[in-house]
């Protein structure tokens, strides 16, 4: 089977990990730049970034989704406007032009809405109107949470059918002082909280999405679960993580490859993993 990968950069990792995970499962592959002629219906395509899958999927989209998950300020105000997917799941409280409460003077985390990985948030000391003021053009202000464990679950799509799972859970907060030391995670391709299998049910079908998307969730010290960010692209994971290739990314290949999309039982614990996962 032919795999065609869409990037826009020849020499990213997760280029390189796809190349190398296609090749070790015996796809041959080809390297494009632009879709061009190919045709989702003949072709099996798979992109290494957020605005490509667009590209793949756009006449099965009436709008680009992808673009919106990616942003953290928007993808928050659509789970406000679909608030019935929170079902025993909370949003963490967040600051921006229409608050009109108090001018309350503290730490809060602040997250460009663009960002790419939870340790490059800024916690900063100061008035919330004065931070508002400051970031909340491209910044997601928010309150700070206590955390007790990350956990982050990455998907593979086709019409709003799970056809794979990547889950993680870490022990503590995603800081740079973390991420230089190792991160203890347990992982699978089940999720085990029921909250979080509704939700990305729910929000998957609804959107009817394609693709590759990573959803991360916060657990705090009482045990409270709240959605954290999206993230609709391959995970990094891709680059610490054989399990990833093999849980997420070949029944994303092979439903496009075969048409017949058949939904992951995600309560199925039988490859669970309990060990420590370097960060590079």
């Amino acid at each position: 089977m032919k795999v065609y990968i869409l990037t826009e950069n020849l020499n990213c990792n997760r280029l390189k990990n796809l190349k190398k995970g296609c090749l070790s499962n015996g796809f041959e592959i080809e390297i494009v730049t632009k879709i061009g002629n190919l045709d989702i219906e003949k072709n099996v395509i798979i992109s290494t970034n957020v605005k490509l899958q667009f590209d793949i999927f756009k006449k099965y989209c009436s709008k680009n989704i992808y673009c919106m998950f990616d942003d953290k300020i928007k993808f928050y105000d659509y789970i406000k406007e679909n608030s019935d997917l929170l079902k025993g799941i909370k949003i963490i409280p967040t600051y921006d032009k229409s608050y009109s409460g108090p001018n309350i003077t503290k730490n809060f985390l602040v997250k460009d809405k663009d960002g790419y990985a939870s340790k490059f948030n800024k916690i900063i000391h100061g008035p919330i109107y004065d931070l508002i003021n400051k970031y909340s053009h491209q910044h997601q202000v928010q309150e700070i949470i206590d955390v007790k464990h990350i956990y982050g679950v990455s998907c593979s799509c086709a019409f709003g059918k799970i056809l794979g799972i990547y889950f993680y859970k870490t022990n503590g907060p995603l800081t740079l002082e973390a991420y230089a030391n190792g991160i203890e995670e347990k992982r699978g391709n089940f999720v085990d909280i029921q909250a979080v299998r509704k939700f990305l049910k729910k929000i998957c079908n609804r959107i009817k999405y394609n693709g590759i998307m990573e959803m991360e969730f916060i657990i705090d010290k009482n045990d409270k679960i709240y959605i954290m960010e999206c993230n609709p692209r391959i995970s990094g994971a891709i680059t610490l993580d054989p399990h990833f290739f093999e849980w997420v990314i070949i029944p994303y290949l092979k439903c496009w490859h075969s048409k017949n999309i058949v939904e992951i039982n995600m309560k199925d614990k039988s490859l669970w993993k309990d060990e420590k996962v370097f960060a590079h």
